[in-house]
């Protein structure tokens, strides 16, 4: 067998399959793991390219590095993506958020290479690929036209170390992994956003105890958030939007103490605002605009101290303005558009000194005068009552 292998070693990987046909023995030989081993350090020997810039750990407190980082003033590049345009500037004083939002860490470039493995290559010899040659703790594939139309590469799951993965913008298709939080246990970011995934999200990903970041975001997924997502109590930023998710948000997504930002939005999402949604008091965004959601705004809301901006646009809600969001110090931005609300606008709001957009459009029933002091707000920008029964 040794024999065999020698001779075979020098061979591309891509041609192993085409020549484990001459016999059994050959096909023993070059199926052997060790065997994979071999062929692929020497392979890679061969064609060696320019090694790959060591990444830079940073573990001390799970702090996140931001890479961009800063103008001559010492301001925060946030990136382009449209969830750091939205949270930027509101959100600056949470710079592990930003840093996680802006999904821009030091990470590894997608090669030559790397495509030929990962769509040629035997699965063994991929697997033998990822553990020797890719960053084993940092790896971030993003808006790679090679990967359109692919799964997501099985190898990615046996890299036990890795702890922030990005594979967002590449049109991927199929399904999440369904052993994905069991293979990667230790993973801290996980983005899979932008693509064209499908079905629902596997309970394997609560396994992943240390994620701090979980962007799902602008997929084809659906069925019911699963309830076990309550379980990743370090989570810090949360995306579900942009997908076809049904059903009611489960109670145990209003315990996530950590979580500074909540997306749901656009989706399919049905019933009721609890009570318990007081549990989210980290949260800075919440987002669960263009669903079908119904019922009256909870007056617990107003405990949300440190949140920024409120977004439940595009719904079914009902009843009166709840006068204890007025207690929301923090608060730059609420938008209540399109939904049923009715009453008059609480005085309340003039206590709201960084608000700088108010939407209340489109809820027909709203109604009586505008409050006085309302105008008087030294920020604010933006004052939607359009298609309201709103005096000015």
């Amino acid at each position: 067998m040794e024999c065999v292998q020698d001779i075979f070693k020098w061979l591309p990987p891509a041609q192993v399959l085409k020549f484990r046909r001459l016999c059994k023995w050959v096909d023993a030989s070059l199926a052997d793991p060790g065997f994979a081993w071999r062929n692929v350090a020497c392979f890679v020997r061969v064609h060696r390219r320019h090694p790959r810039q060591k990444e830079e750990e940073r573990d001390e407190d799970g702090d996140m590095e931001m890479q961009g980082a800063t103008d001559d003033g010492g301001k925060v590049n946030y990136g382009d993506s449209p969830e750091a345009a939205a949270v930027a500037s509101p959100l600056r004083r949470n710079r592990v958020l930003v840093a996680l939002v802006q999904h821009r860490y030091n990470g590894s470039q997608f090669t030559a290479l790397d495509a030929h493995v990962f769509h040629l290559w035997p699965r063994l010899h991929q697997r033998v690929y990822a553990q020797t040659e890719l960053p084993q703790t940092r790896l971030i594939w993003s808006k790679m036209s090679i990967l359109t139309g692919a799964s997501i590469p099985a190898p990615l799951m046996h890299l036990p170390h890795l702890k922030h993965l990005s594979l967002s913008e590449n049109g991927l298709t199929g399904r999440i992994p369904f052993t994905l939080g069991n293979l990667l246990p230790v993973l801290e970011t996980l983005d899979l956003s932008c693509n064209k995934l499908v079905g629902s999200i596997p309970i394997s990903i609560t396994r992943m105890q240390r994620l701090q970041l979980l962007d799902l975001s602008r997929n084809h997924l659906c069925e019911a958030i699963p309830a076990s997502l309550g379980a990743l109590q370090n989570l810090v930023v949360l995306f579900l939007n942009g997908n076809k998710f049904s059903g009611e948000i489960p109670l145990s997504m209003w315990t996530l103490s950590r979580l500074a930002a909540l997306k749901l939005d656009n989706n399919s999402l049905q019933g009721r605002l609890p009570s318990t949604i007081e549990g989210l008091w980290d949260v800075e965004l919440l987002d669960l605009s263009s669903n079908r959601l119904q019922g009256t705004l909870p007056p617990q809301l107003g405990r949300l101290t440190k949140v920024s901006m409120l977004y439940f646009n595009w719904n079914r809600f009902s009843g009166k303005i709840p006068p204890e969001l007025g207690l929301l110090q923090e608060l730059h931005t609420l938008n209540i558009e399109g939904n049923r609300m009715s009453g008059s606008v609480p005085e309340e709001l003039c206590n709201l000194r960084q608000l700088q957009t108010l939407d209340m459009s489109g809820n027909a029933m709203l109604c009586g005068p505008l409050p006085a002091n309302l105008h008087r707000l030294p920020f604010l920008r933006y004052l939607g009552i359009d298609r309201t029964g709103i005096r000015t």
